[in-house]
């Protein structure tokens, strides 16, 4: 007896369907586009309102009046008449659709359309409601309205032509939903995936993005410190082309940090690498000579180091440039000689001797020698 009960409401129900889905003239695919025709909707918008009524098991009659009601009212909205790109609360009302939220994301969609200069319908085999013809539409392509609206803006934003900006729509929201996936499979380890893909579903691609360039930073620059204190460590344990990698990462991950380039630059200049320990080096003093502008003993070891390696290149005359640069500065700021002007004499010497000018050689010699003399003294 049971099974016949089931089974009799279960043949009512298919009755049910077969009533309210309809063929031919009476389709939705062809009400919709006749209305498309009558009120300038899309076709897809008019086919999401039908299907709802439908689910209310309305007859093909009361359904086709009350979507026709909706967009004669609708087309009196201020929204529609003054191009605005979703309905207000008012309009709702007015339109008896605030407990309906897929005919308003159906209406929000043909404001938002238009508002972005989209067209409003395709014809043919390619038309959306010949498409939709068999089942359902989902107008916002399977993402949020407030999804949709971004990934337009981005587009409009980059002089999308207007040719290929539905294409070029739909391509985006498949990337949203690979980088959606991502988020939701790497999220279930990872809080920042997790809020990342919260900030997606709520349309605030750009908080997403900003979290993630953060994280993505942070990582970064952890990763990068471990890299420098894996060099440190390999050098000082004299193992110099292990020290290298380390030194290496970190300049990789965070080429502006002037602390991992120093490194890196004098464990080249041990290793005989000068033309890269002249790259790491001037790109250093690049950075500092922006940061500390105007704190340049922050920053004048730096002018003695390339002074010291273009030295040890047989580039004699830059050496002595930039160790003079390194006195020049040291001496204002210090107002006297101290124990460091011994190595900017003495490699300064260098450079005289290596050039062959022995009288300026010896001169500088006898400098670095008497402030070495003097600091051992006081000892």
């Amino acid at each position: 007896m049971k099974a016949k009960i089931v089974l009799f409401f279960f043949l009512n129900s298919l009755i049910g369907l077969a009533q309210v889905r309809t063929t031919g003239e009476q389709s939705p695919a062809v009400i919709a586009q006749n209305f498309s025709a009558v009120y300038g909707v899309r076709s897809e918008a008019i086919i999401e309102i039908l299907n709802v009524f439908e689910k209310s098991r309305l007859s093909p009659i009361e359904r086709k009046n009350r979507a026709e009601e909706i967009l004669r009212n609708y087309q009196q909205t201020p929204e529609r008449k003054q191009g605005g790109s979703s309905l207000s609360e008012t309009s709702k009302k007015q339109l008896g659709i605030t407990g309906n939220p897929k005919i308003i994301d159906a209406l929000d969609w043909d404001l938002f359309t238009k508002k972005k200069y989209l067209s409003v319908s395709t014809s043919g085999i390619n038309s959306p409601a010949v498409n939709a013809a068999g089942g359902e539409v989902n107008i916002w392509y399977g993402v949020s309205p407030k999804v949709l609206r971004v990934l337009a803006e981005r587009l409009e934003a980059n002089k999308i032509a207007l040719v290929d900006f539905e294409d070029r729509l739909k391509e985006q929201v498949k990337k949203y939903e690979a980088l959606k996936a991502e988020l939701d499979s790497f999220g279930k380890t990872d809080p920042i995936a997790k809020e990342a893909e919260r900030l997606l579903n709520e349309g605030n691609i750009l908080e997403a993005e900003k979290l993630i360039d953060s994280d993505y930073g942070s990582l970064k620059k952890r990763q990068a410190y471990k890299g420098y204190l894996l060099g440190k460590t390999k050098e000082l344990l004299l193992k110099y082309d292990s020290a290298s990698i380390g030194f290496r990462d970190a300049v990789f991950l965070e080429p502006d940090n002037s602390k991992y380039l120093i490194a890196f630059a004098r464990l080249e200049t041990v290793l005989a690498h000068y033309d890269d320990a002249l790259l790491h080096y001037e790109k250093a003093l690049e950075i500092e000579e922006q940061i500390n502008a105007n704190r340049p003993e922050w920053y004048s070891f730096l002018y003695s180091d390339i002074g010291n390696v273009r030295r040890l290149k047989g580039d004699y005359n830059l050496g002595i440039e930039y160790l003079k640069k390194a006195i020049a500065i040291d001496s204002v700021i210090l107002g006297r000689e101290d124990a460091n002007f011994a190595v900017y004499f003495n490699n300064i010497g260098l450079c005289y001797d290596s050039k062959g000018e022995y009288e300026n050689a010896v001169k500088y010699y006898n400098r670095a020698i008497k402030i070495n003399l003097t600091f051992s003294s006081n000892d």
